[in-house]
């Protein structure tokens, strides 16, 4: 007989107060374990809002309601339960309200009434959106375009300000599993990394707080300064007797009877004859260090295990009541509420149901404990060597990893590879907890964008030591200045008395058999022989520094003990000197300047930069960490050399932190079918190549559409880089503004071996700056100084080799100077006495660094990959090369630096220039029609760029309420050109977005800022500032292409002469013409080349032509961003080695040879 089965029906069950007292002291560990007082203390439990138009939170709502009732049932089953580190005395309840709906106010009254019932305190808080609101363009909360960001921000600011007046350090949050579930799976939608998708913290920081005091990471201070501390250190009563006593008994009672009678010595410490010598004078104290500052309030959430319809069981098992918000129901009002509609009413797949997430998310974040538990170990390692408050700095003893070898077999080469990516990104950890303890920044930097950091501090980490940079420099992080020193193992002091120049440089071979013979017998050498044998093997002694002096050191040391007469001889030709160089004009005296610095490199006078000069000038003298020096070295060249410790110093600039990004694929390199065009194929010249010179639309892409570019739901700039110049080379080809990819050697597609190199022309943006005059706020909450940390009114200076050098050990710019350049320009000639410019602050330190990098990564691109280029040994270099610039000396600025990353050199080197007004790189010559046509395109009658305003009229008001900026601003308001350019720079420096200032005066009696650009503010302007540059030099139809094709049609015609002569041996023999221009003339190449995929070109944005040669003919190569460009036209296509005549035939067919179409076009009224 068989049983009946059984039929279980699974009902929810409620949570009972033991899972709730167990979940609470699971997360709400002791902050302060030493601690030894039982203050009892209030925590809080929050009701995070009232009527939220977007559904964010739910006054009184389910999860929260279950919240309050466990706790209130708390002190009835389970007395004298700790939060933290105090018992609980209370539990307080707080009902922010925003006043958003219409009967707000009676829902919040009967939450509190039902929290009374309860037994439990609440305090009904408003948001105060009146002061707000004043001067910022909107009547209403609801007009705000970033209502939901405020609305949170200014809440948890009102909350936290309450716990600090009331001594709350610990705040209770209902999210629940399903809120879990819901954040992790709208991470993963968005693009985050495993950073993004280990979801809630239990246990965090209150937010939105950081300089409330008190309320995050402060109020210890306070706290240990009142009669009875929360906190308390201090022994306890019977603590004190128990020691008191083991005193008493240590004593001995005879002594201290026969002390008693007789006396104690007057100094309790020292005999009375020492007395004497004790000082008579005042001595100074040292500076009492700052205290350092801890406590504050943390935010829990006990509720994160448990699931929704286990709170909504709690609540009807219990009698409690709860109040729903209808707009949580709405799927298209916010992505919350369309992923939580998805999820109850559609079966997704397995992967993303709530099991599978959230086990994703349990794993990641034990991956992230191990890894954090790694870092602990290696900080137990890590030997501090000195902390000091009082000027921010902490000196610390780096320890060194010791990677474990791989054990013979298969993939070893892959193995390492995954072994060295993770001990990188533990060593970020690492770092980024070091940085911690000094930085003045909210928040430290992520760990992904300190890679490039962890392989100047760990050199071992690098899967590729040729990579690592052969000067390091100076670096900042998070507003912490990483101070640079000899390869980062050696403090180097010099002391020079011969008339040589001096400097250290890493000991070279070419230099070692000189060097060996200068020594005065073979005993030396053979020491020499012996000591590079055992300690620096093979290459390793290639990393040594050495001492090298420019010149005869030997002959300098004679003349240094020269005769009386010789010197007073010397002097009086020095004042002849001084006298006819001030007869000498400015013209006169900038030749004679020019002169005397190509004479300085040719015999071997140094800049203090180490550049190079002819090597054989250069002379070893010493090798200072082996104590081997040529003989009598030490009369005339003294130095100090030791091992150092790392030094972090605190940099007191005033900046937000990194902001994280997660790419991928990047926007710039995705290829798509091109649309059909608007005309037919047509050619200027029978003899031109058959090529359609029609207008293609571009690809549709997120980057040109509209709607996804203004729409509520989109977040963040489709991955893009907006924070840093930095680009980890897993992901690079990324759009960064702030530095494009550009081509470098890693990732160079070298083309098969039937292919030769002939010729290569680019066109270059300038790299990072400030903004323009024109684009700076008429108020903010800071200004642009001159001595801003990090910014330059000029390209880095020439160092004096007579002073200290401020500028060692960074990179150093080449004494570029412009020289008058005409082609055939059709619009003029060069102008009679045609003279460089004054210096103009532009071009900021990091601007300058990254040009010289870019310099040097198309080197070593260039050169050391394809052996292309010539070397830098010698001049033969400058007979094949050219740079030219426009008339804004920026471009010189970034020209210098681009130079010397390249050639290594700070001599004289010629700038190609054309005159102002006349210019065709700029563009900057007259063109009416391209005028017209771009006025056309961009004006109100055009319906997209109507449409665009339209959807932003609520962002530009914001805007300009903090900005300050005049609705009536044509500059402004034209396009959103200004506010990205204002905003970029600050983000690309590390600078906080800005802030409006009001006539408010706080407590302090100082002004208070309110009113900020916020990211998500910054980030639709960037996806403004792409919609636009796509509509105009390229969505916008055939007026777009005629408009590019005019205004810089002069330039594709020299651009199109200098390949034709390439390929026809009919040229100069220039391998290398290297254009430095703007973002106008970068995307009128795009728009010209019909860009399948338009973005705005960011800072250091290239576009580069390779001419190739093959079977006796020649093929034309196009990148942009270091990748193959890819066009709308059909005649371009995939510019991967297309017929140099296609390419040449398409430019002649809109600018004509030699631009002779270009004059009559730009006459032309359309």
């Amino acid at each position: 007989m068989s049983s009946i089965p059984q039929v279980l029906h699974r009902t929810a069950k409620p949570v009972s107060v033991a899972e709730f007292v167990d979940a609470v002291q699971a997360i709400c560990r002791p902050r302060f374990p030493g601690a030894r007082g039982r203050q009892e203390r209030p925590v809080g439990a929050t009701n995070p809002s009232l009527s939220d138009p977007f559904g964010l939170a739910i006054s009184g709502g389910v999860d929260s309601m279950a919240l309050a009732y466990l706790c209130s049932r708390v002190p009835r089953q389970r007395l004298g339960i700790k939060v933290a580190d105090n018992p609980v005395s209370a539990y307080h309840c707080m009902v922010v309200n925003h006043r958003m709906r219409e009967g707000s106010d009676v829902e919040a009254e009967a939450v509190r009434t039902s929290l009374a019932n309860l037994g439990l305190k609440a305090r009904v808080m408003s948001i105060g959106w009146k002061d707000f609101l004043e001067d910022s363009g909107y009547s209403h909360p609801k007009e705000l375009p970033n209502f939901e960001t405020i609305a949170r921000r200014l809440r948890f600011r009102k909350m936290a300000a309450i716990c600090s007046k009331v001594k709350m350090a610990s705040l209770f949050f209902a999210h629940h599993e399903d809120d879990q579930y819901e954040t992790v799976l709208m991470r993963l939608i968005s693009g985050h990394g495993a950073a993004g998708l280990l979801g809630m913290r239990s246990a965090t920081d209150i937010p939105e707080s950081y300089d409330i005091h008190g309320a995050y990471q402060s109020g210890m201070i306070d706290d240990q300064a009142a009669k009875a501390p929360m906190i308390n250190y201090r022994p306890m009563r019977y603590e004190l007797s128990s020691i008191k006593d083991e005193m008493m008994a240590d004593l001995d009672p005879e002594v201290v009877a026969r002390e008693r009678v007789e006396g104690t010595p007057s100094s309790a410490y020292l005999e009375d004859e020492f007395d004497a010598y004790l000082p008579k004078t005042k001595m100074m104290l040292p500076v009492a260090p700052p205290k350092i500052e801890d406590g504050g309030v943390m935010v829990y959430r006990p509720l994160l295990e448990f699931s929704k319809d286990r709170l909504i069981a709690t609540c009807e098992a219990n009698g409690v009541p709860w109040f729903e918000d209808a707009t949580n129901q709405d799927a298209t009002l916010t992505m919350r509420n369309a992923v939580r509609h998805l999820s109850k009413n559609h079966t997704l797949p397995t992967a993303l149901q709530k099991p599978a997430i959230l086990g994703m998310c349990r794993r990641l974040r034990r991956q992230a404990e191990l890894d954090e538990s790694e870092v602990d170990r290696l900080l137990g390692r890590t030997m501090v060597r000195d902390f000091e408050s009082t000027s921010g700095t902490v000196i610390v003893q780096l320890p060194s990893f010791r990677i474990p070898r791989i054990r013979r077999g298969l993939n070893n080469e892959a193995r390492r590879a995954r072994r060295l990516e993770h001990y990188r990104y533990i060593a970020a950890l690492l770092l980024k907890r070091l940085i911690s303890t000094v930085t003045p920044e909210q928040q430290g930097p992520f760990a992904t964008n300190l890679q490039n950091q962890v392989l100047r501090l760990f050199p071992s980490l690098n899967d590729n030591p040729s990579t690592y940079p052969e000067h390091p420099k100076a670096f900042n992080v998070s507003s912490v200045h990483f101070l640079p020193l000899w390869d980062g193992r050696y403090w180097v002091r010099m002391c020079n008395r011969s008339n040589v120049h001096a400097a250290f440089c890493p000991f070279e071979a070419r230099h070692a058999k000189a060097f060996r013979d200068s020594l005065p017998d073979g005993q030396s050498r053979d020491k020499l022989v012996a000591l590079l044998r055992h300690y620096a093997p093979g290459k390793v002694r290639y990393t040594l520094p050495a001492i090298y002096t420019g010149g005869d050191h030997e002959r300098a040391v004679r003349e240094a003990g020269r005769p009386r007469d010789t010197e007073k001889t010397g002097h009086l030709e020095e004042a002849v000197a001084k006298r006819r160089w001030r007869e000498l004009d400015i013209l006169a005296q900038r030749q004679e300047y020019h002169k005397i610095r190509a004479w300085e490199r040719e015999v071997g006078i140094w800049d203090g930069n180490n550049g190079d000069t002819k090597d054989e000038r250069r002379v070893l003298v010493a090798l200072p960490t082996l104590g081997v020096a040529r003989p009598g070295l030490s009369n005339w060249i003294r130095y100090d050399i030791s091992s150092v410790l790392l030094v972090f110093l605190l940099s007191r600039a005033d900046v937000v932190p990194l902001r994280p990004w997660e790419a991928e694929s990047p926007i710039i390199s995705a290829a798509g079918l091109p649309e059909k065009g608007s005309s037919s194929s047509s050619s200027s010249s029978p003899t031109m190549a058959a090529v359609d010179l029609g207008w293609y639309a571009p690809s549709q892409t997120v980057v040109n559409n509209l709607t996804n570019v203004v729409s509520d739901s989109t977040s963040g700039v489709y991955g893009f880089i907006y924070d840093s110049s930095h680009t980890p080379d897993e992901a690079y080809g990324t759009y960064n503004w702030c530095n494009m990819p550009h081509v470098r050697a890693s990732e160079y597609k070298v083309p098969p071996d039937e292919y030769e190199l002939v010729y290569v022309e680019l066109i270059h943006r300038h790299h990072k700056r400030t903004p323009y005059a024109a684009n700076s706020f008429p108020v903010e909450s800071y200004t642009w100084d001159c001595d801003d940390e990090g910014l330059y009114f000029f390209a880095r200076p020439f160092s004096d080799p007579s002073s200290p050098d401020p500028n060692a050990g960074r990179n150093a710019s080449a004494l570029a100077y412009w020289d008058g350049f005409s082609g055939f320009n059709p619009f003029g000639a060069i102008a009679t006495g045609f003279k460089g410019s004054c210096q103009f602050p532009q071009i900021t330190s990091q601007g300058l660094d990254d040009s010289w990098q870019h310099g040097a990564d198309l080197y070593g691109a260039y050169h050391d990959l394809l052996g292309f280029l010539p070397g830098r040994d010698g001049d033969t270099w400058r007979q094949k090369v050219k740079y030219r610039v426009t008339n804004n000396v920026i471009t010189s600025e970034v020209a210098g630096m681009v130079i010397n990353g390249m050639w290594g050199t700070t001599a004289s080197v010629p700038l190609l220039v054309q005159p102002t007004g006349v210019d065709s790189l700029e563009p900057s010559y007259t063109c009416a029609s391209s005028a017209s046509q771009f006025s056309a395109i961009t004006s109100s009658a055009n319906a997209a760029w109507a449409a665009h305003f339209d959807a932003t009229a609520g962002l530009y008001a914001t805007l300009d309420g903090i900005s300050g900026v005049s609705p009536a601003d044509p500059g402004f308001h034209k396009s959103f050109d200004h506010y990205y350019d204002n905003l970029s720079s600050r983000q690309c420096h590390g600078k906080p977005l800005p802030c409006k200032l009001v006539n408010v005066t706080g407590l302090d009696g100082g002004a208070t800022t309110a009113a900020c650009v916020t990211q998500a503010m910054a980030d639709e302007v960037y996806r403004l500032g792409h919609w636009e540059y796509s509509h105009t030099y390229r969505g916008g139809g055939p007026d777009a292409l005629a408009a590019s094709a005019s205004s810089l049609g002069v330039w594709a015609a020299e651009l199109a002469a200098h390949l034709r002569d390439a390929a026809g041996g009919t040229g100069d023999g220039t391998l290398w013409f290297h254009n430095v221009a703007h973002d106008g003339s970068v995307s009128r190449l795009l728009g010209i080349l019909q860009a399948d995929v338009m973005v705005w070109p960011g800072m250091g944005s290239e576009v580069v032509f390779e001419l190739w040669a093959r079977g006796g003919g020649y093929f034309v190569r196009v990148l942009f961003g270091g990748r193959v460009l890819t066009s709308s036209n059909p005649s371009l296509g995939t510019l991967d080695m297309i017929p140099v005549e296609t390419l040449l035939a398409y430019f002649d067919g809109l600018a004509g040879v030699k631009a002779d179409l270009i004059v009559d076009k730009c006459k032309a009224s359309s």
